[in-house]
């Protein structure tokens, strides 16, 4: 009998030393500003005039995206931030019924992104939505056009090292109103695409 006592005494100081261990040193910090950089894919539509005369003119290809950002904790325990994020030049697929070598590519895309979230342990879960502008090339005419709109997603980052962060997240952007900047003309296209990332981030 004493030996079972000494047995389930030892595991319960052990599961609790655990679990403290643990708390001290598990939780993910969501307070302060952060960097980082995200390598992802893209698929869906093209945000330019061609996309309405083609359903060949679409994005699908990998983007390198840089981010930073702010977050503070509420007394709830839940998160909120802002974050802005910049992603670079990208290609779109070709256009199977035309005889150019390339269609529209991507010269910029920048998100403007409101962050909610809560911290479980090591790890932070998140929704986002924000504005989304960018700048297309047109490859027929060598023409650029900007477009704007909105997003919305979701990620998920684990605490790996201190302060290191490394993540997967998932947006979507819907486009409106494609422009033609030397003509202030609005070619009134819609489009949407999604987008999933690899994210490795540096909190302050």
């Amino acid at each position: 009998m004493e030996i079972r006592k000494l047995g389930n005494a030892a595991i319960s100081a052990g599961s609790t030393s655990a679990f403290a261990l643990l708390a001290a040193t598990g939780q993910a910090s969501a307070d302060g500003p952060y960097v980082g950089i995200a390598f992802g894919a893209i698929t869906g539509e093209h945000p330019s005039p061609g996309s309405s005369r083609s359903e060949d003119y679409e994005l699908a290809g990998s983007v390198t995206s840089f981010y930073a950002g702010v977050e503070k904790t509420l007394e709830s325990g839940m998160f909120v931030g802002v974050e802005v994020a910049y992603t670079g030049a990208f290609e779109g697929d070709d256009a199977d019924d035309s005889f150019y070598e390339y269609a529209y590519d991507i010269d910029y895309n920048i998100d403007a992104k409101l962050r909610v979230g809560t911290t479980l342990g090591s790890a932070k879960v998140y929704g986002f939505g924000g504005l989304s502008v960018g700048s297309s090339n047109g490859c027929c005419y060598g023409n650029d056009y900007r477009y704007e709109g909105i997003n919305i997603g979701a990620g998920v980052e684990m605490e790996m090292i201190e302060d290191v962060m490394v993540g997967v997240e998932w947006i979507h952007r819907e486009t409106t109103g494609t422009i033609y900047p030397d003509s202030g003309d609005d070619w009134g296209y819609r489009a949407s695409h999604d987008a999933i990332a690899l994210r490795v981030g540096f909190q302050f």
